[in-house]
């Protein structure tokens, strides 16, 4: 992206030769014999990724359901749609039978 990246150093006490090559170093590691970074920093979780997001939770954080939303799983097993959670939060008068319709009528099934 063109951007050049300086550094002002005061020569007291070291070379700026020394960190111009520690920085050659790391800056091409495969040349320089070492491992990419992405492979040595290879973090462990303590916990399934696919836990820590709950709809219900995270809806209700939300004051839903209340007398204009519901909560509503007809994206159950992702059959309305593909790219939407299987959770949804709909407005309260909405029939399952018309989100179908709708979604039926969309691009890739998605609702408004």
């Amino acid at each position: 992206d063109m951007r050049n990246l300086r550094f002002a150093l005061k020569q007291e006490g070291h070379s700026r030769r020394d960190i111009f090559e520690l920085i050659f170093k790391y800056a091409f590691p495969l040349s320089h014999g070492l491992p990419l970074f992405a492979y040595v920093t290879q973090e462990k979780y303590g916990e399934n990724g696919w836990d820590i997001y709950k709809p219900i939770e995270e809806f209700r954080r939300q004051g839903l359901p209340n007398n204009k939303w519901r909560i509503t799983f007809i994206n159950k097993n992702y059959e309305l749609c593909d790219t939407y959670p299987t959770v949804l939060a709909v407005p309260f008068n909405s029939k399952e039978e018309d989100l179908r319709r709708v979604a039926a009528f969309r691009s890739r099934g998605r609702i408004p």
